[in-house]
Order: structure tokens, then C-alpha cells, then sequence
């Protein structure tokens, strides 16, 4: 089942619902409030609380139970206007800490320029990389493996950035094209990089060769009853937005070059299996000094079996600065219980993670649970 924003006119009302929707994840409900006939309100709820028993603690199998995500979603439409508001709080009592920062993930406006072509404007996230694209509350495992994308501090907000973006499918649907130009890194962030404040491009290009992906957001699994199958590479750029010490220049200045591609299927078979797979490579060009100069990948597999699914996934980042200190790698098996699919299910998952520290590696174990709940 590819999902996304129906065209408007008789179907209208619809439209930013779905955009609620997929960013709670491609089966999640949200509750609507109809205004008039051209206008409504959308909201949704996620929660994630987590189990966590893990090597890091003074005796092996210190646990505790946080709250991963907990999230409100508010969605607008009239006409061909919408908005998307995303307010999250992250790992909320986390190591006893019950004051994290509350994020103002998407804050969009949008417009349909005609059908399946969009233009938004406001806090978005940036279209590098289809990883990126996937929803929270859809993602396959239990998260975001973070040290692939490790994206310069002050120049995004979780992955999100403000300006302009245009998303769009040509081709009867073949083709998908976002394109943005956005802040980055400017010249008054902590940095001191890009005094000039040029501003951020960024943009991925994906051809569907079976069935399609729409909506503002994407999911890592569909639970289709129709193959999915697309590859796509995308670009981040701004120049002198990155920074990193020489022996002569303890600021050197360096242009931020990020570069990605993919590969995504979602293969039902028999009556009830399903292989559901992605393959994602980065690459980050920094600077040669900067720790966060390197090549990174994300590699899921799972064998989806009626509302089961055994799930591996395998992390990579290796650094170009020398000592290699940002270097890590991780493999990370799991099972899925999908009780009803985006909306409440159950996650579990071992993970096993090596660190570079100053030449010798840091080994780490953890165990962890998911429950989520999307309405």
C-alpha cells in the first residue's frame, strides 16, 4: 500500500490528514475536527516508552524504563493550504533527567502547486536521504542509527532545517524529486563558520521501479500487498560551514559536502511473508582533520511472517580524522511483534556496539523493549 497526499478538489479535505498521518507513522490514526466543508484540524498522538538493561553501570544489568518519544502532532487544511506542527520530548526521565529539551520538530506550511508537486516553507526536514525521511513512528527498528548521519552541530534541529523545500513525482509517478535551499550553518552560530551566511542546499532524487512512495513523510515498512521497490541518491552542501583544528589553524574553515544513496523494497510473498529490506551509504567530506569527515551505512533486513518479524540490522561510521576517535559499528538483531502494525506494537531488540577511543575499541551491550502507541 504506497500512501500519500491525495489531489485536491473533491478529495481536499483529505490532504493534510495524510501528511498527520505519515508523520506518525503510515498506519497511525489521527482525530480530525471538520470546520467546514473546505477546512479541518488533525491531531495525533506517539508514545514510546522503553525498557533498557545495558553494560554501562557499575555492575552489569543496569536498567531502567524511559520515554523514548512522546509526541503531539497538529495538522490544518483549507483549500490548497495546509500547516503540519510536530512537538516532541525526548527520552523524557532518561538517566533521572526529567528536563530535557521540547523540540519543535516539523513546523511546515504547504501549498499543492498541482497534483503530486508541493512547496513548503518552515521547519522540514532536509531531503538529502530517504533514512531521514522515515517517520518516527514507521521506522523498522527500534531507531535512527545516529552515528551515520552525524551532521555538524547548529546546523539542523533533528535532522530538520528552515526554508524552502519542493517535493514532487514525475514521470506517472516513476520519478520523485525534493529539492531545498535552507539556513545550515549561519554567521551568527556558536561556530564562527560561513560569516557570509550562504545558505544550505540540499536534494535527493529516487526512481520507484515498483509501485510508488508518497506523503511528506515516508515509512520503512508499508505492510503492502504489492511490491516496493526504488533507489535513490541525494546531496547536502553549504560552503565554509564546517570546522576543523591544524596544527597552524586551530579553526580552519572547510565546506560541508554530504552525499548519500539507497536502495528500498517491501516484497509480499505467499499469503501472509514479506521481505522487507534497505541498504543506505554516506558519505561526509569536512575537512581532512574533522572527526566527523567519513563514510557511514545503515543495512535492515527482515522476514516479515503475519504480524512476527525477526529484524537484523548492521551501523557503520568510520572517520577520516586520524585516530579515528568517531569511529563506530554496531549489529543489532531483533524481533517485531506488529499487533496492529504502526498503531501498537512491540519491539525487542540486542544490540552490540564497538567504539574507537584513542586507538582501542569500547565494546557495549544492550537490551532493549519498545512499546508503541499511535492514535
Amino acid at each position: 500500500m504506497a500512501l500519500g497526499f491525495p489531489s485536491f478538489g473533491n478529495r481536499s479535505r483529505c490532504a493534510c490528514a495524510a501528511l498527520a498521518l505519515l508523520l506518525l507513522g503510515s498506519e497511525a490514526q489521527a482525530f480530525k475536527i471538520e470546520l467546514d466543508e473546505d477546512s479541518f484540524l488533525t491531531l495525533g498522538v506517539l508514545m514510546q516508552p522503553h525498557l533498557l538493561v545495558n553494560n554501562q553501570g557499575p555492575d552489569w544489568g543496569s536498567a531502567q524504563v524511559y520515554a523514548r518519544r512522546t509526541r503531539l502532532s497538529f495538522g490544518g487544511q483549507y483549500k490548497k493550504l495546509g500547516f503540519l506542527l510536530l512537538i516532541e520530548q525526548f527520552d523524557w526521565g532518561k538517566n533521572s533527567n526529567w528536563k530535557p529539551s521540547l523540540a519543535f520538530q516539523d513546523a511546515v506550511a504547504f501549498i499543492e502547486l498541482q497534483k503530486d508537486m508541493h512547496l513548503d516553507v518552515g521547519l522540514f526536514i532536509f531531503p538529502m536521504a530517504r533514512y531521514f525521511l522515515q517517520g518516527a513512528g514507521a521506522i523498522h527498528t527500534l531507531d535512527y542509527f545516529i552515528p551515520a548521519i552525524p551532521f555538524l552541530e547548529n546546523s539542523h534541529s533533528v535532522y530538520r532545517d528552515m526554508g524552502v523545500q519542493f517535493r514532487g513525482f514525475f514521470l506517472d509517478e516513476a520519478v520523485h524529486l525534493r529539492a531545498s535551499v535552507s539556513n545550515g550553518i549561519t554567521a551568527n552560530a556558536p561556530t564562527g563558520a560561513n560569516k557570509a551566511s550562504l545558505p544550505r542546499v540540499a536534494g535527493m532524487l529516487r526512481y520507484n521501479f515498483l509501485g510508488s512512495e508518497k506523503g511528506y513523510a515516508l515509512s520503512a515498512i508499508y505492510f503492502s500487498k504489492t511490491p516496493l521497490l526504488s533507489v535513490g541518491m541525494g546531496a547536502e552542501y553549504q560552503p565554509n560551514a564546517a570546522l576543523y583544528a591544524t596544527p597552524s589553524n586551530p579553526a580552519q574553515k572547510a565546506d560541508s559536502l554530504s552525499l548519500a544513496a539507497d536502495f528500498f523494497v517491501e516484497y509480499p510473498f505467499w499469503e501472509r511473508h514479506a521481505i522487507v529490506a534497505q541498504a543506505n551509504l554516506f558519505h561526509y567530506a569536512r575537512g581532512p582533520q574533522n572527526p566527523f569527515s567519513g563514510t557511514g551505512a545503515v543495512l535492515e533486513v527482515g522476514w516479515l511472517i503475519g504480524k512476527i518479524e525477526p529484524i537484523l540490522s548492521w551501523g557503520y561510521f568510520n572517520s577520516m580524522a586520524p585516530g579515528h576517535a568517531k569511529d563506530v559499528w554496531s549489529l543489532r538483531p531483533g524481533f517485531n511483534w506488529w499487533i496492529d502494525k504502526h498503531r501498537f506494537n512491540l519491539k525487542a531488540e540486542a544490540g552490540w556496539t564497538g567504539r574507537r577511543l584513542q586507538w582501542n575499541t569500547k565494546k557495549e551491550f544492550a537490551c532493549t523493549v519498545q512499546l508503541q502507541v499511535a492514535l
